[in-house]
């Protein structure tokens, strides 16, 4: 399924059918994505989206160091874009913060 520039901000774990394995979501505006929206996936991306990174990441975090879904875009190539403090900042370097807090 293709949902990528829709100015998403957020989907709910139950919107998508258990039955999608593709989920585009490329260039939205998805800042603290629900890990639970993703189960039944296989391929998943996330590309150009607008991480908030804060507490409220750390779920989307763990499952993403963890998942078998495949990413489109490696995970290493995602970056916060909030608060202005972690502008630019990879997703990884940000969750090795949190993590150890």
């Amino acid at each position: 399924m293709d949902l990528s520039s829709n100015s998403l901000t957020y989907l709910q774990p139950d919107v998508l059918p258990k039955s999608l394995k593709v989920l585009d979501l490329s260039n939205n505006f998805i800042a603290s994505p629900d890990p639970d929206v993703f189960r039944s996936l296989s391929s998943l991306d996330l590309n150009m989206n607008r991480f908030h990174c804060d507490a409220n990441l750390k779920s989307f975090l763990n499952w993403v160091t963890n998942t078998n879904v495949t990413l489109l875009t490696p995970v290493k190539e995602l970056k916060c874009e909030f608060p202005s403090d972690f502008y630019n900042v990879p997703l990884l370097r940000f969750s090795d913060d949190i993590t150890q807090q």
